[in-house]
């Protein structure tokens, strides 16, 4: 057999030349330069499965989901035992929430590559995502049992649970992850969550409040708007008249849990007997926090940047994952239940 000619030679160097060029600039996410490099080498082997399995993933990374499916459904016909490529082809499915047909292209990854953390993780996500939790909980199992300090399983596993109204079996899974990951942003609002769905006011409020100290949440939401502005600009005066420093990110003033009462009980009577008598059942309390409970409540109000979310129709908000969960706003929480049980009864805090 004769030997290709110098001149082919030279073409399949220029061709892997070219190929290496596509695949750096793909990994250094250079979308366009590893897209014009794909569609050359394509011009010369418009079939080639390893050229339209890239181009299949990065036209999903440009947003193209319809173009990379129907490349990456092409390859998969030529190659069906490729476990890469089927994997690339479910994450493209899922991106584009077709997380039946995904789970079962992930199965058939599985198939081929049994135990795979990459695709177990991968599967059990899409699980979830199909609210299928008994499902995700049992795949967390095995997986888990050849490695137990997994942190990602551990994590859906929690999810898992939550899912299934486990809420105190997920609090501990979100907890171990925090002991194997100190600085999960993601277990930290998670657990709050479980604490929440537990009534633990106290629990739940401290978990949120540690998260948004971290500065998880802190970049403001709607800070263009000139209401949120001037408030902003407000509250800096505020703290300059009361000598109170100001710095970047979150900053809570006061709002530490009260020695006595924070909810004054002196109308629980009369409020209750309104509440019985009215129809509908709307009651006016004045003076219903004490005055220490107020003061540092208004200076807690007054000081903290918890006032991330602006609102087109001219006001702003707070939210526990945000710092409006300072330990006196749980202790009020508590106080409303006891203080006007008649009113509130066994009725949970569902948020705030």
């Amino acid at each position: 057999m004769a030997s290709a000619t110098p001149a082919r030679r030279a073409e399949r160097m220029d061709l892997q030349a070219l190929y290496n060029q596509a695949t750096t600039a793909h990994r250094q996410g250079d979308l366009a330069g590893a897209e014009d490099a794909y569609l050359r080498l394509l011009a010369v082997t418009p079939n080639n499965p390893q050229l339209r399995h890239p181009l299949g993933v990065l036209r999903a990374q440009q947003g193209r989901v319809d173009e990379a499916l129907a490349l990456l459904e092409g390859v998969v016909a030529q190659s069906p035992l490729d476990a890469g490529l089927l994997k690339d082809y479910a994450v493209v499915l899922a991106g584009a929430r077709r997380n039946d047909e995904a789970l079962a292209v992930f199965d058939r990854a599985l198939a081929l590559m049994p135990g795979d953390l990459e695709l177990t993780l991968l599967r059990i996500e899409a699980l979830l995502r199909l609210k299928r939790h008994a499902e995700a909980l049992a795949a967390t199992g095995p997986a888990l049992a050849l490695q137990p300090q997994a942190i990602n399983l551990l994590h859906q596993r929690g999810l898992a649970l939550a899912g299934l109204g486990r809420h105190a079996d997920a609090e501990s899974c979100f907890a171990r992850v925090l002991q194997l990951k100190p600085d999960s942003d993601a277990a930290l609002y998670e657990r709050g969550t479980a604490l929440a769905a537990q009534h633990r006011i106290a629990d739940w409020f401290a978990s949120f409040h540690a998260f948004a100290q971290r500065g998880a949440s802190a970049a403001p939401v709607g800070e263009t708007l000139p209401h949120k502005a001037r408030h902003d600009a407000e509250q800096q005066t505020w703290q300059r008249e009361q000598g109170v420093s100001s710095h970047t990110g979150l900053q809570i003033e006061a709002g530490a849990r009260l020695e006595g009462r924070a909810v004054n009980p002196v109308n629980a009577e009369d409020a209750s007997r309104q509440w019985r008598e009215n129809s509908p059942k709307v009651v006016v309390i004045d003076n219903l926090l004490t005055d220490e409970a107020l003061a540092a409540l208004r200076r807690f109000c007054l000081g903290s940047t918890v006032w991330r979310t602006g609102y087109d129709s001219g006001y702003i908000g707070a939210f526990p994952e945000h710092g409006f969960s300072a330990p006196l706003l749980a202790q009020i929480a508590e106080e409303f239940r006891s203080v006007f049980s008649g009113i509130c009864g066994d009725l949970p805090l569902k948020y705030a």
